[in-house]
């Protein structure tokens, strides 16, 4: 009966570890498939920062002026969670001129894919600020005020418009074909800046400031 009882026993405890093991195994195993702190390296000191959006995408901004011949054969580096793997690693060389996924694997076997996208950087928001400091990239056509340099001119609606009143798409750069209305100011205008509203305030030289709401409508000329 002593041997018996021990047999007994001994299956009871060995069944109660079976049980506790079972029920403890599984929430040890990581279940995260994070990407964070995503980059594209473009070069030496030059990194494309990425942002992650709903729908498990990654997107990072570029100017207008890159070739994005030069996304082609990049590399990248980004954060995942703990105990997880990724494929392909993101030492591996990837176009990034076209959408590129990475599938994150999560301890426990779970696996989320990602997509990693490229946009064009924004402008400065109509009213926020109050002068619009234009780089040589965001201008595709030399100008008498722009060109070999940066310039200054202001956002307004959908345009960048500089002191030449040359117009150009506040998106992507490009020069559009439009004309400011100046009815009423006959001297230079020397600079262009956006008030608190986001209209259009020009200083003329020796004059005072004009104001504009709408890019066909005439200017208010401001009390000084």
């Amino acid at each position: 009966m002593k041997i018996k009882y021990h047999n007994w026993l001994q299956v009871a405890v060995m069944a109660t570890m079976v049980v506790f093991s079972a029920c403890s195994d599984d929430p040890t195993l990581y279940s995260d498939t994070d990407i964070t702190g995503f980059k594209v390296r473009l070069g030496e000191g030059n990194y494309k920062q990425g942002t992650v959006k709903d729908g498990n995408i990654i997107e990072f901004k570029i100017t207008p002026d890159l070739d994005l011949s030069k996304l082609n054969g990049v590399t990248c580096s980004f954060f995942i969670s703990p105990y997880a793997t990724v494929t392909p690693t993101p030492d591996v060389p990837q176009d990034f001129s076209k959408d590129v996924h990475y599938t994150v694997k999560a301890q426990d076997g779970t696996t989320t894919d990602w997509t990693v996208k490229w946009t064009y950087g924004g402008k400065v928001n109509d009213g926020e600020g109050f002068e619009y400091f234009f780089k040589k990239w965001e201008i595709s056509v030399p100008t008498p005020s722009n060109k070999d340099k940066d310039g200054f001119g202001a956002v307004f609606g959908n345009y960048i418009i500089d002191t030449q009143f040359n117009f150009y798409d506040k998106y992507t750069g490009q020069k559009v074909d439009k004309t400011l209305n100046v009815t009423g100011i006959d001297a230079s205008l020397c600079q262009l800046v956006n008030d608190d509203a986001g209209n259009l305030i020009g200083v003329v030289k020796n004059v005072g400031l004009y104001r504009w709401t709408t890019v066909e409508g005439a200017p208010q000329r401001l009390l000084m």
